[in-house]
């Protein structure tokens, strides 16, 4: 018997009648258009699970180019409902005032007025993203490891030593993760949206978080969060050589494809940004060179296209992925989306979505709507206050005609004269009339004041005062001040801690699947990840506290912590205040300069065992008592030993000098001696010499 099915938009019609054979019974065509499809088991290919489960199923699937227009469809429908959106987040490059503009313009349009731009929204976005860039990417790495259930001293190692491998490959082994995240959260507040994708990459044989920028990202606006949308579109453009590349090495089916053809809503947005840079020339880009790829993560029913899954239910909607090149609309790969053994084919996630307002549709609010119109209406207030001190300093006005002069113009330099042709007219005031021109109003200044305040706390940013008379207020006033004025930015740092905890669980799943991919790009690992029974018990989280959207409100808390535990001593451990607050203005090493805290009593309810943990203790101290008195016997025996031959060396040094002295009294008494000698020589000799005198001296008178 015949079963009649309908033609499913007639993509599987199509391709059974291109691929029927006149012999073949299986397929009969009405006059009505419909089908009849005899004994459809065993002219569908059955697939069935297999070691290579991931492999391209486009090449056994006969009807694969059914799916091309159904994708195509789709995509195309997303992006008209989110048109308008795309438009505003266009328009919003040129509110950046990135452009190098003319404080004057021109005479092309011969008006010569300014065109500046506020920074309303650019110093926004750049506030924003160091605040989150301070706290989502940390020196020591982004990840945090918690263990589900109980815990003990094994798995609190492993803990620790995955916690410290993940944050070593995401800050050395993937050199790419901290500078891509930190251009990601531009966007993020910017566009309001920004999205991530986890996958194994198989150029770089190890798990990546890639960033895809909003406009290529593409789901249905009716979607609430990405794990249950209908239809996720990754487009991307990839070159000539790539293409040939992937199609050669398998990654892709070989199908003729032809030249590429350039998309109009992808340049738009790109051009916009090439314009705000100086990089798009003025004129839209058009890359032939590049095709344009749509990765569509949907469910589908596989009998509706020609295939069965072999042990999946009749009816069930079932999650691939579906590649196809927009030009041609040519399926370059189907793969599953599940994973091996899941007998409830659920579909496996691998993009996290980063908003910051959620607000109507799927795609959220940023910085580009919440400050759009207040940077207009700003840009417009600078120019006018430009142009009215302009004109103010640099007047025109009107003239007689007829009116001449040497050069048909009036513009002397300082000290310089003009002749003009007065016509006989006395009065030179009467040919020349200046504009009346009028200096910029106090209120409108201050109009534009206000717009300015408003908008930067619709921004969130805080502008504290400082100064004389600010350092005695309470920390609870600042920190009551802080939370009031940072109330979007503490929620939107909520929101972005959330999504990086999905993402850290995706990279989680990826690792568990390839755990040894991490080991090879690491210096030094803690472990040999080989195993995923280490990753079945723990979670990861983001390092950053999900309630402390900033360092500021880190240091104010850590503040009024010590202040409390001052003013209730009694109640709060002044050890572990104090090791917070250090830790929190980042001192990693605080433990080493605290003095640590005393033992508390003991639990009657565990008497016994710590009686016997005591008794231990008591024994231990004992024989470490035993052993310090030892070791102080030892010393003692060693200072009288040194002190004993110490005054030996100090009683032969006494001794010597004793014996050096009376030798030298020796020598002193004998040199006396000689000297005595020696002047009673001289005596004698003189008295000899006085006796030898008086000998030869004549007699007296009677001698005459």
């Amino acid at each position: 018997m015949s079963e009649p099915i309908p033609d499913a938009g007639g993509g599987f019609a199509a391709s059974i009648l291109a691929t029927q054979k006149p012999e073949d019974p299986a397929v009969k065509v009405n006059p009505d258009g419909s089908v009849d499809i005899f004994n459809i088991n065993a002219s569908v290919p059955r697939l069935v699970e297999g070691d290579d489960f991931y492999r391209n199923l486009a090449d056994d699937i006969p009807s694969v180019d059914a799916l091309a227009q159904l994708v195509i469809e789709g995509v195309d429908s997303d992006k008209q409902n989110r048109q308008q959106w795309m438009d505003n987040y266009r328009k919003g490059f040129e509110l950046l005032g990135l452009e190098i503009e003319e404080i004057v313009g021109t005479k092309a349009n011969k008006r010569n007025v300014s065109s500046v731009t506020h920074p309303l929204l650019l110093e926004s976005v750049v506030r924003a993203q160091g605040m989150a860039r301070a706290e989502l990417l940390p020196a020591n790495g982004p990840v945090k490891v918690t263990i589900n259930g109980q815990s003990d001293m094994m798995l609190d190692a492993l803990a620790k030593d995955l916690e410290d491998d993940l944050n070593l490959y995401l800050t050395n082994g993937a050199p790419e993760y901290y500078p891509d995240t930190d251009r990601g959260l531009f966007s993020v507040f910017l566009s309001g949206n920004w999205f991530r994708k986890v996958y194994y990459c198989p150029v770089r044989q190890r798990p990546v978080c890639e960033s895809i920028e909003v406009e290529d990202l593409i789901v249905p606006n009716s979607t609430v969060s990405l794990d249950t949308a209908s239809r996720i579109t990754h487009q991307s453009q990839m070159s000539q050589g790539m293409m040939k590349r992937m199609q050669l090495f398998g990654d892709w089916r070989q199908v003729e494809l032809g030249d590429p053809m350039p998309y109009q809503d992808i340049e738009n947005v790109r051009q916009a940004k090439k314009n705000v840079l100086g990089l798009g020339g003025g004129t839209l880009t058009q890359n032939t060179n590049s095709y344009v790829i749509y990765e569509t993560h949907l469910d589908l029913d596989p009998r509706e296209y020609g295939w069965i899954e072999e042990g999946a239910p009749e009816g069930l909607m079932l999650p691939y992925v579906v590649t196809v090149e927009a030009s041609s609309q040519k399926v370059l790969s189907i793969r599953r989306n599940w994973r091996p053994g899941d007998d409830r084919f659920m579909r496996r996630q691998m993009f996290v979505h980063y908003g910051m307002i959620p607000a109507f549709d799927f795609l959220c609010l940023g910085y580009v709507h919440l400050l759009g119109n207040s940077t207009r209406a700003l840009t417009a207030a600078w120019r006018l206050l430009c142009d009215a001190g302009m004109f103010a300093n640099f007047p025109g006005g009107l003239k007689i005609g007829g009116f001449r002069t040497g050069t048909n113009e009036i513009a002397p330099s300082p000290g310089e004269w003009f002749d003009i042709d007065a016509n006989g007219i006395d009065d030179i005031r009467k040919l020349i009339m200046p504009l009346p021109y009028k200096d910029p109003s106090p209120v409108f200044i201050q109009f534009l004041a206000q717009i300015a305040q408003d908008s930067r706390q619709m921004a969130g940013t805080v502008m504290m005062e400082t100064g004389e008379g600010r350092t005695n207020i309470p920390v609870g006033t600042i920190m009551a001040m802080i939370e009031q004025q940072t109330q979007i930015s503490a929620v939107v740092h909520k929101r972005l801690h959330t999504a990086q905890a999905r993402e850290f669980q995706l990279l989680k799943e990826v690792i568990q699947e390839n755990p040894e991919s991490i080991v090879k790009v690491i210096p030094n690992p803690r472990r040999r990840w080989l195993g995923q029974l280490a990753f079945n018990q723990v979670d990861l989280v983001p390092a950053s506290d999900p309630n402390v959207p900033s360092q500021t409100h880190r240091v104010l808390l850590a503040t009024s912590l010590i202040q409390m535990a001052q003013t209730n001593p009694d109640i709060y451990n002044k050890y572990a205040v104090h090791l917070r607050a250090w830790q929190t203005v980042g001192v990693r090493d605080a433990a080493e300069f605290l003095v640590p805290p005393q033992p508390q009593g003991p639990n009657p309810m565990m008497q016994a065992p710590l009686m016997a943990a005591q008794a231990q203790m008591v024994k231990a101290q004992a024989d470490m008592q035993k052993v310090q008195n030892e070791q102080v016997d030892s010393q003692r025996k060693a200072m009288a030993e040194g002190m004993h031959a110490e005054i030996e060396r100090q009683k032969a040094m006494i001794e010597l000098e004793l014996q050096r002295q009376q030798a030298a009294a020796k020598q002193q008494e004998h040199l006396m001696d000689l000297e005595m000698k020696r002047l009673e020589m001289l005596r004698e000799q003189m008295q000899m010499a006085a006796a030898h005198r008086a000998q030869q001296e004549p007699k007296g008178e009677g001698h005459e």
